[in-house]
C-alpha cells in the first residue's frame, strides 16, 4: 500500500507530505491542489515507465513564489515484504539541458536497492551486496534498467508496484464503443474501456460477472455486458437490457448508453477488476493496485452513488487494495468522513492540510458548504 506522498516545488505543493490509508478522500476547495497530488503521481508512473523527464515535468510546474530550481519527491510503500522509500530529484536547467534527473533513490528497509546520481548508477542485489554499475543518462529514470528478476526483485517489485498507479478522471461521452484488441490499463479519460474491458475479461472474467451483478441493483433493466464480433479482430462493447416480464431483452452499443449509464459500468468495473499476476517466479497473487479517482462522481446521482461509495469502502484494502478519490460531492465527504484529508490555501500560498472541527452536530458537508472549515 502506497501509505506517504511528498512533494515539493511543484505548483501549489511546497514540502507537502501527504498520509495515504486504503481508502482516502481529498477534500477542498478548487485549486487547492488536489489534481496536483494525482498529476505528479501519473508523472512518476510514466516516468517509472520509461518516458522522458523533460516531456513530464517543465519550468511551468515550478512553484511561483520560489527560486528554487529543484523539485523533490518521495513515495512510500509498505508491504508483506517490507517498507519500500522511492526519493527523486529533478532540476530544471536555466540553458538548452532543460530539466534532468539530478539523484535517484530506492531503499527497502533503510537499505539501498538502486541509487543514481551524477550519471552514475549502481543497483543492489536482494542479499544486499552490490551488483550492477553502470553510467546513465540524466533525462531518464535508472527503475526501467534491465536486470534479472531472481536477483533484483525488490526493484522489479518497486516498478511494479509504481506501474499500476490508475488515475482517472472520467469523460464518457469519448469512450469508443469498441476495440481492436485488449489492453491492460485504462487511460485517464476512460476512451479504451471496450479495449480494458477485454483485457479483463482474459484476466479474471469473474470479477467483472460480480460487477455486473452489482450494476443489475443499480442500472433498471440491466443483465449485463458482452463482446460481439464485427470485422476481423474488431469486437463491440455491448450492454444488455429487459423489461423483465419475459419479453425479449435488448442490446445496446455502449455509445447508444447515457453518460451516467458509462460511467456507472466503469466505476462498478475498476471496483471489482484485477490486475495480471506479476512478480518473481514463486511468488503469489497480483500486484496491489492504487487507484486515483477524480471526481468520479461527476455523473452519477445520488441514489446510484451511495450504493457504489459502499462497495468502494468494503472493497478498499481486500479486493480493491487501495483507492484515493476526489470529490466535492455532499454524499462522499459525509459517508468517508473518517476517511477524509482536507486540503486548504491561501491566495498565492502553498497547501496545507487541516482538520477542521465538527461540534456542532451537523454533517461535514453543511460545515464545508457554510465555510466554517478553517
Amino acid at each position: 500500500m502506497l501509505t506517504r506522498i511528498h512533494i515539493d516545488n511543484y505548483k501549489c505543493l511546497t514540502n507537502f507530505d501527504l498520509r495515504l490509508d486504503n481508502l482516502t478522500l481529498l477534500a477542498g476547495a478548487n485549486g487547492c491542489g488536489k489534481s496536483a497530488v494525482f498529476e505528479v503521481v501519473g508523472k512518476l508512473r510514466d516516468l517509472a515507465c520509461d518516458s522522458r523527464v523533460d516531456s513530464l515535468f517543465f519550468a511551468d510546474d515550478l512553484t511561483r513564489w520560489t527560486t528554487k530550481r529543484e523539485q523533490r519527491f518521495e513515495l512510500e510503500f509498505s508491504t508483506d515484504r517490507g517498507r519500500l522509500l522511492y526519493k527523486l530529484v529533478i532540476e530544471h536547467q536555466p540553458d538548452e539541458r532543460g530539466v534532468e534527473v539530478k539523484s535517484e533513490r530506492l531503499l527497502h528497509d533503510g537499505q539501498p536497492v538502486l541509487s543514481s546520481c551524477d550519471r552514475k548508477l549502481l543497483l543492489y542485489r536482494d542479499d544486499g551486496r552490490e551488483g550492477h554499475a553502470y553510467p546513465f543518462g540524466r533525462y531518464r529514470s535508472a527503475l526501467p534498467t534491465e536486470s534479472d528478476e531472481h536477483l533484483y526483485s525488490r526493484l522489479h517489485r518497486f516498478r511494479d508496484l509504481l506501474s499500476n498507479f490508475q488515475t482517472l478522471s472520467l469523460a464518457p461521452s469519448g469512450i469508443e464503443s469498441g476495440s481492436e484488441g485488449e489492453s491492460d490499463v485504462l487511460i485517464a479519460d476512460g476512451k479504451n474501456f471496450a479495449a480494458w474491458y477485454r483485457g479483463q475479461i482474459l484476466n479474471d472474467p469473474r470479477q467483472l460477472q460480480q460487477a455486473a451483478s452489482r450494476l443489475a441493483e443499480i442500472l433498471p433493466g440491466f443483465t449485463g455486458l458482452k463482446l460481439s464480433a464485427r470485422i476481423g479482430d474488431y469486437r463491440e462493447l455491448l450492454a444488455t437490457f429487459s423489461p423483465g416480464d419475459d419479453r425479449i431483452s435488448h442490446s445496446y452499443t455502449f455509445d447508444q448508453l447515457s453518460d451516467g449509464q458509462r460511467a456507472l459500468v466503469v466505476l462498478y468495473s475498476l471496483v471489482f477488476a484485477t490486475v495480471p499476476d506479476s512478480g518473481p517466479p514463486g511468488a503469489s497473487g497480483s500486484v496491489p493496485r492504487t487507484l486515483f479517482l477524480d471526481e468520479p462522481d461527476n455523473y452519477v446521482t445520488l441514489p446510484e452513488l451511495q450504493p457504489w461509495l459502499a462497495e468502494l469502502e468494503d472493497g478498499a484494502g481486500d479486493t480493491l487494495p487501495q483507492v484515493v478519490l476526489i470529490s466535492h460531492h455532499p454524499e462522499a465527504i459525509d459517508f468517508l468522513a473518517d476517511s477524509t484529508v482536507w486540503l486548504a490555501r491561501e491566495p498565492e500560498s502553498h497547501t496545507r492540510i487541516i482538520e477542521p472541527r465538527n461540534d456542532t452536530g451537523l454533517r461535514m458537508s453543511e460545515i464545508y458548504a457554510r465555510g466554517w472549515t478553517p
